[in-house]
């Protein structure tokens, strides 16, 4: 049986740290991923690979480079941050905070290691313009930017739209990351259809349909595989993970 909302409205901010196995989350938080769970019990495995995924990518990024990012919905994470992960490969990196929701934001302007490069914006992916053009404070627009979005894109109809946007908008050479909720599982869908009914819009999506909202973009690495599987460099496996959970990594052509 469904629980039932009262007081503060769920947060996906903070239901994905209750995932992640944080703390930062509240008791409307609590019963929507404890829900998840048991509709899809393998939901807490995804959101660690996600986030796994979305890591790896930012070292080997920062190892082939990357010196500016671009975190779209930071949310509440767990362990390192994303700054950290690339300041132990490059210490002079840029990194900017993104999310549309206030506490997350002031959550992120409360990080110790705030000044010198790293900047917050609250703001919504929905608006890539307005987005970019605050970053612009802290990053050089003119130069390749890497942009994460883990997990937030399964969120929106919009898609097509943000990334289209986003390839247009930044320099030859910028970079997407990004992880997906699969469709064509089960339990996903269960999953899914409960969070509509509790939080809000979710839109599943299979591998060729990812494939169709990066055109304008060059993939990189093994290509759109689970986020258990993505590395870099590497061939798609022949056997993947069963976690339905898609990685990709690609780049914006010159």
């Amino acid at each position: 049986m469904e629980a039932t909302m009262t007081g503060p409205r769920p947060s996906q901010a903070r239901i994905y740290n209750r995932l992640l196995g944080g703390r930062d989350h509240l008791t409307p938080d609590r019963l929507v991923a404890d829900e998840l769970s048991d509709v899809m019990p393998a939901v807490g495995s995804i959101a660690i690979a996600s986030r796994n995924f979305l890591l790896r990518a930012v070292d080997h990024l920062a190892q082939a480079g990357a010196r500016q990012f671009l975190d779209v919905g930071c949310g509440l994470p767990v362990g390192a941050p994303v700054h950290k992960v690339a300041r132990a490969v490059a210490p002079r990196a840029r990194v900017v905070y993104v999310d549309n929701d206030p506490e997350v934001a002031a959550y992120a302007r409360a990080l110790p290691a705030r000044r010198g490069g790293l900047g917050v914006v609250e703001g919504d992916m929905h608006d890539v313009e307005t987005m970019l053009a605050a970053a612009a404070d802290t990053l050089n627009l003119q130069q390749p930017v890497v942009v994460l979005m883990g997990a937030v894109l399964h969120f929106t109809e919009a898609a097509d739209t943000i990334l289209r946007e986003l390839a247009e908008r930044l320099a030859a050479g910028s970079h997407v990351v990004l992880s997906h909720a699969e469709a064509g599982h089960p339990h996903m869908e269960a999953a899914a259809q409960m969070y509509r009914r509790m939080v809000g819009p979710v839109v599943l999506r299979t591998a060729t349909e990812l494939g169709v909202l990066l055109k304008g973009w060059d993939l990189i690495g093994p290509g759109i595989v689970s986020a258990v599987d993505w590395e870099p460099g590497c061939e798609p496996p022949s056997a993947r993970s069963p976690l339905p959970v898609l990685a990709a990594v690609a780049t914006v052509p010159a």
